[in-house]
């Protein structure tokens, strides 16, 4: 399985609308759910800050989600651009794959 982790720092008043965007049954999950390579997505909250999140994604491989980018560029960049006044920080902390059993 492949995981990308982003954390973002929210702005607090558009905390909700954040939240619902980002978790299951938001727009993100309702784009990478056209893929059966999408496995799942988890958001979690800070315990010190409130207004910090970790988003984790989570696919099949590397491969099959830059594919799927790729092949969905337009709607991808329109969802990133329309939510970016969600929040004052986005950064992608790293991408990582289970360890082989």
């Amino acid at each position: 399985m492949y995981h990308i982790i982003w954390k973002y720092q929210i702005i607090h008043e558009f905390k909700d609308e954040f939240i619902s965007e980002y978790s299951d049954g938001g727009s993100w999950f309702k784009l990478f759910s056209k893929s059966p390579d999408y496995h799942s997505s988890q958001l979690l909250i800070s315990n010190s800050t409130e207004n910090e999140l970790i988003l984790i994604d989570c696919w099949t491989s590397e491969q099959n989600y830059k594919e799927f980018i790729n092949d969905n560029k337009a709607e991808y960049e329109d969802l990133s651009s329309r939510f970016e006044r969600l929040y004052d920080r986005e950064e992608k902390l790293g991408d990582y794959n289970d360890i082989p059993k």
